[in-house]
């Protein structure tokens, strides 16, 4: 687990590089020095990376409550976009979508 101290000690490095707090939270430190923090979460089976801001504009502590506050909605760590955009339309993106039924399909031949 990440400390205020730990993170603000980070010094950049050629390459950016990922540091984990510990579950699906992680700090992003680049280059250029900025520390960005990023969110891992699964929607449709897949993995998603959310951004939660930069340090120290977005504290240890409060990059902590966000990750804390998805496990308590989403407790198999499986987090809806859907839900974080406050957008139910986006569900249907994972919606298995079932084949239309063709006219020719369809069509009944009765006999008389």
């Amino acid at each position: 687990m990440l400390t205020a101290l730990a993170i603000e000690k980070l010094k950049p490095k050629e390459k950016q590089y990922k540091v984990s707090d510990g579950n699906q939270l992680s700090l992003l430190v680049e280059p250029a020095g900025a520390k960005l923090w990023r969110l891992r979460y699964t929607f449709c089976g897949r993995e998603k990376m959310l951004s939660l801001g930069s340090f120290p504009q977005v504290s240890l502590a409060a990059a902590r409550d966000v990750e804390q506050e998805q496990d308590d909605q989403h407790p198999q760590s499986a987090i809806d976009d859907a839900y974080l955009f406050d957008d139910p339309y986006r569900l249907s993106d994972c919606a298995p979508q079932v084949p239309q039924e063709s006219p020719a399909q369809g069509a009944h031949i009765q006999d008389h």
